[in-house]
Formats: structure tokens, C-alpha cells, sequence
């Protein structure tokens, strides 16, 4: 006699009833919503989410979201600067920001060899704001 599949939940001897199964004849309005929903997954393109990096005044990377209703829509957004993926519109902002930091360690570099009256004048134009100058 094989094992019954209920054993671990059951005492040993006693004996668990058997399941019914229920019929969906498609009159009540369960079975109606039901049919409704239960068919095969098909893939819709839109609307679709886009993402676009932002640099918040405090330094951290903001990423907004967008949704599109159509493929022209998707196209002018890209064009704008959105993408279809958040880690790609944080890196985004990231890279533009690493170039503006190297930009602004070579003017650095450069201003060294200014005048000393150009120097002051570069150093009142760096103390009037947070952001790196690249020139």
C-alpha cells in the first residue's frame, strides 16, 4: 500500500476526506469576471515608463519617472534625455558629472600658471558658487 500523500499533516489511521472540485459553467458573475481576466498574456509596448536623472542640490542623483503613450512620444522624450532604465539615467548624470570634475581639475591645473592678478580674479569668481567651474 503506497503512502498517503497526507501523512505528514495527519495522525497516522485517520484518513482525510476527499477534495471536491468545483465546476465554472460561466453563469455567475464570479465565473464571468473570471473569464475576463484568464487568458494568455499578450505583450503590450505602451504605455511605457522612461527615467531621467537629476543632481539635487545636495549631491545625490534623483531619478524621475515618466510614463509614454506611444512610440513618438517614447522618441521625443529620449531625444530629451530620458532613458528606459533608472541604473542607465543615474550613470547618466554620473559620467556628466565626472567629466565636469575633470574639467574642473584641468582649469585647476591651469590656473596656476596665471597671473597672480588673474588668480584673485578666478578665486572671487569660485567663491560666488558651490558648483565646479571648468574655466
Amino acid at each position: 500500500m503506497a503512502p498517503h500523500v497526507f501523512s505528514l499533516f495527519a495522525p497516522a489511521g485517520v484518513r482525510k476526506a476527499s477534495i471536491m472540485s468545483v465546476v465554472r459553467t460561466g453563469e455567475t458573475e464570479y465565473d464571468r469576471e473570471m473569464e475576463r481576466w484568464n487568458k494568455p498574456y499578450v505583450f503590450v509596448p505602451f504605455p511605457a515608463m522612461l527615467y531621467r536623472g537629476h543632481l539635487q542640490s545636495n549631491g545625490t542623483t534623483e531619478v524621475q519617472e515618466r510614463i509614454v503613450q506611444s512610440e513618438s512620444d517614447q522618441l521625443l522624450a529620449m531625444g530629451d534625455g530620458w532613458t528606459t532604465s533608472p541604473v542607465t539615467a543615474k550613470a547618466r548624470v554620473e559620467a556628466r558629472e565626472n567629466e565636469i570634475s575633470q574639467a574642473a581639475a584641468e582649469a585647476a591645473a591651469a590656473a596656476v600658471k596665471m597671473s597672480g592678478k588673474a588668480q584673485r580674479e578666478r578665486a572671487v569668481r569660485d567663491a560666488d558658487t558651490h558648483r565646479q567651474l571648468t574655466d
